[in-house]
C-alpha cells in the first residue's frame, strides 16, 4: 500500500483548521484501493514518530480517496501522517507501507509577530554549515554533543526566519536539512546504546560458560561437583581414571577366557588312534587333515634352507599320510602333525602324542 497526494497540499500555516488535503490509497500495481468495504478509516497524525492525534477523514466513495483538516492547532514543524483502514473483523491495514507521508506546518504571521530583525543570510548560511559540520563527524560519545548541537541550530535558524522575511525561503529549505540531520543523529544514538547493551550482555553470558567451564575442568570444585564426578577433583582426573578401569577390565576379560579355555583342555582325555586305523572310512575330516598336512608340507622351506635329511624325512612323513589316507586311514578335523627326531607326532589337545616311531628317510631325488 501506498499513499498519493492528490491536490498537491502538503504544506500548510499554523492555525489553518479548514484547507484539506486529498490523499489517495493505492496498491502494489499502482491502483486505487476500493474503500467500499471497510468498516472504519482515520488519519494518524505524528510527530517524532509518536502518534498525537488522529483525524476522520471525508471519504469519497466514487474516487476512492479522502480528505481531511487539521482540527487541533498544531505548532510548525514536520508531522507524519499514516491511513488506518480498519476491515469488518477489526483487521487494520496501514498505508502507507513503508515510511510516511510528510505534512510540513509553518509558522503563520500572528504566530511570528510583528517585530522583524534583518539578519545575514550568508551568517545564517555559516552557522548551518558548521553544525552539518559537526553532525558528519559524530562519532561514539559525540552523539549526545552532536543532537545537542543540531537542536541548537534549529532554535538558532526558526529564531533567525522569524526575524528576516527576505530570507524566508532560503531559509526554510535549510532547516528542513537540519531536522533530517537530528533525526539521524537521533536515531544513530538509540541504535549505538543498542548495540552496546547486546554486547554487554553477550560479555556476561560468555563471562558466565567460562567460569562454569573453568569450575567443572579444575580443582576449584564445589563438594557437589566432586562427588558427581565419583571423588575425582578434576574432570581430568575422572576422564584418565575411567580409561584406566576399561583398560583393567578388558584385561580381567582376557584373563578369564584363558582361565576357562585351560580348564577345558585339561579335560580332554588323550585319544588313541591306532585303534581306528583300519575302520574309520574317509570322510570330510579326513580330508581337511590330508588338506592340513599339504598346506604344511607346502610350506616347508627348500633344501638350501635346511638339513637335506630333514626334508627326506618329512617328504617321508607325507607319503606315509597319503599312504594312510588312500588305504582307509583314520582322521580328524583339526588335526596337528609334525616330524620331530623321525617320529611323527599329532597334538591331541594337551600334548605332542608319538604316531610312528623311526620314520624311514626315502632317498633324495
Amino acid at each position: 500500500m501506498k499513499v498519493e497526494l492528490l491536490n498537491d497540499i502538503d504544506t500548510i500555516k499554523s492555525g489553518d483548521n479548514a484547507t484539506r488535503i486529498e490523499l489517495a490509497i493505492k496498491d502494489e500495481n499502482n491502483q486505487f484501493v476500493d474503500l467500499e468495504p471497510f468498516k472504519k478509516i482515520e488519519v494518524a497524525v505524528g510527530y517524532q514518530r509518536a502518534l498525537i492525534n488522529t483525524e476522520p477523514p471525508i471519504i469519497d466513495y466514487e474516487r476512492n480517496s479522502i480528505a481531511f483538516t487539521i482540527s487541533s492547532n498544531l505548532a510548525a514543524g514536520k508531522y507524519t501522517i499514516e491511513v488506518h483502514l480498519i476491515n469488518q473483523d477489526d483487521g487494520i491495514i496501514k498505508a502507507p507501507n513503508a515510511g510516511f507521508f510528510v505534512l510540513t506546518i509553518e509558522k503563520s504571521l500572528d504566530e511570528v509577530g510583528n517585530v522583524v530583525t534583518l539578519v545575514s543570510v550568508q551568517q545564517l548560511l555559516d552557522d548551518i554549515a558548521a553544525v552539518k559540520e559537526i553532525v558528519k563527524n559524530i562519532t561514539g560519545d559525540g552523539i549526545e554533543e552532536a543532537i545537542n548541537s543540531s537542536k541548537l541550530a534549529i532554535e538558532n535558524s526558526s529564531l533567525a526566519l522569524e526575524q528576516s522575511q527576505d530570507a524566508n525561503t532560503k531559509v526554510q529549505e535549510l532547516i528542513n536539512k537540519i531536522d533530517t540531520a537530528a533525526e539521524e543523529s537521533s536515531l544513530a544514538k538509540e541504535l549505538a546504546v543498542k548495540s552496546k547493551e547486546i554486547a554487554n550482555k553477550s560479555f556476561e553470558e560468555a563471562q558466565t560458560v567460562r567460569e562454569e567451564f573453568d569450575r567443572l575442568t579444575t580443582g576449584n570444585a564445589t563438594a557437589e561437583v566432586i562427588d558427581a564426578r565419583g571423588g575425582f577433583s578434576s574432570l581430568q582426573e575422572r576422564l584418565d581414571a575411567g580409561e584406566q578401569s576399561v583398560n583393567e577390565k578388558d584385561t580381567a576379560v582376557l584373563n578369564l577366557a584363558m582361565t576357562y579355555t585351560n580348564e577345558k583342555l585339561a579335560d580332554i582325555a588323550s585319544i588313541n588312534l591306532e585303534g581306528y586305523a583300519t575302520t574309520l572310512e574317509v570322510d570330510e575330516k579326513v580330508q581337511s587333515a590330508k588338506k592340513y598336512t599339504d598346506e604344511k608340507f607346502s610350506g616347508i622351506p627348500t633344501t638350501t634352507q635346511v638339513d637335506a635329511k630333514d626334508a627326506q624325512v618329512l617328504k617321508s612323513a607325507k607319503e606315509y599320510t597319503d599312504s594312510q589316507l588312500s588305504s582307509g586311514g583314520s582322521g580328524t578335523s583339526g588335526i596337528q602333525l609334525r616330524v620331530r627326531n623321525r617320529k611323527l607326532e599329532y597334538f591331541d589337545g594337551l600334548v605332542w602324542q608319538t604316531l610312528r616311531n623311526e620314520l624311514a628317510v626315502a632317498p633324495s631325488e
